[in-house]
């Protein structure tokens, strides 16, 4: 996940050391992700972004991001340099990021959708993915605390641990030691009980971002059924399942 120390600096860092540079300069050299294009990939042998946040809508990020995941892909197999040299070292600067506010979450989830893509193999894009969402669905529930714990009880008076409506129905999890879980699974973070979705508090595959951007709907189907399975054997069914974005 991108370090928070990072976000306050010019550069932001990606996997496999790609590097995006947060600038507010509009002339920058770059191919614009918004109308970037195979031909303008050939033209301009080589795949260096241009990433403005203020002529971008929210509503048009997933079809930019789908449209340049196809074309990163495709540069891939082609052998197409992506990003250019950062001085004497090792990094790779795919892009520029201007008029970019990392405390915007629209613009956070836009910068973490591209760090998904620039994994080398789908495996660790999926990886990458899951865990960002894990780590998100976690902090709703720590921050907002819906299932309001007190000694080790939720509001409906069940002991910490699985959700009260699976205990409803005998279901054991292995996975369950001392009162937590030590596997990461996904489903079991999304879901929520009647309880706390008559609070108006629930999660949807198609509502969360990263799912949304680059998940097709058997995939979410997958991640939201899923429960009591630990991540290797979700990211291994969602493999098995065609991308339909």
């Amino acid at each position: 996940m991108l370090r928070a120390s990072d976000y306050m600096k010019k550069r932001i860092w990606l996997r496999n050391n790609y590097v995006l540079i947060n600038s507010n300069d509009k002339n920058v050299k770059g191919l614009d992700i918004k109308t970037i294009d195979w031909l303008k990939i050939q033209e301009n042998k080589g795949l260096l972004l241009k990433i403005d946040f203020d002529d971008m809508e929210y509503s048009e990020y997933k079809n930019i991001l789908r449209n340049f995941f196809k074309l990163k892909r495709k540069a891939t197999k082609e052998k197409i340099n992506v990003g250019v040299k950062e001085d004497e070292s090792t990094n790779l600067v795919v892009g520029y990021l201007i008029n970019y506010d990392p405390k915007n979450q629209e613009q956070l989830d836009f910068v973490h959708a591209l760090n998904a893509i620039f994994h080398k193999t789908l495996y660790d894009m999926y990886s990458y993915i899951y865990d960002v969402v894990c780590y998100h669905l976690d902090m709703e529930f720590i921050t907002k605390n819906p299932c309001n714990f007190k000694e080790d009880k939720c509001a409906s008076d069940f002991e910490m641990g699985c959700c009260y409506q699976f205990k409803k129905k005998f279901v054991v999890c292995e996975h369950m030691k001392e009162k937590t879980c030590t596997v990461k699974c996904i489903s079991c973070k999304m879901f929520t009980c009647s309880y706390l979705k008559k609070k108006g508090f629930k999660f949807k595959p198609k509502e969360i971002f990263l799912i949304d951007t680059f998940f097709g709907p058997y995939q979410k189907y997958i991640l939201k059924v899923s429960v009591f399975l630990p991540k290797e054997t979700i990211i291994k069914k969602l493999l098995i399942i065609n991308r339909e974005i």
